[in-house]
């Protein structure tokens, strides 16, 4: 089983409830945990026999343009359920970091897996 972590990838998003929320872009932090379908591209040294990395974060973006987005929730289950359609995954867990959501938190987080 090979495990592969993105972490922090950083993007500014609309999201949030609060009209500011909906206005200003967001800053949030997102880590991607895959579980790869096999361990075949640790002996052939072929990325295509493992998720591009470049498609995962593809995937972020892509969901960060979709539309505003209010909840957390949400935002990171979209990202799960387009990171593991990716070629060679076979499950993926979201992290989603938002600083300053609530008032005195450093930061809030999401986790979807």
């Amino acid at each position: 089983m090979i495990e592969i972590t993105l972490e922090r990838i950083r993007l500014a998003v609309i999201i949030g409830v609060y009209p500011h929320e909906k206005v200003e872009p967001q800053p949030l932090f997102v880590t991607v945990s895959l579980v790869l379908d096999s361990d075949r591209s640790a002996q052939t040294d072929n990325l295509t026999d493992t998720c591009d990395y470049d498609q995962v974060v593809e995937c972020i973006d892509a969901v960060a343009a979709l539309k505003p987005f209010e909840l957390i929730e949400s935002f990171a289950n979209e990202v799960k359920v387009r990171v593991e359609a990716l070629a060679h995954v076979a499950s993926a867990s979201v992290l989603i970091e938002k600083p300053n959501a609530v008032p005195r938190a450093e930061m809030t987080k999401v986790k979807v897996s």
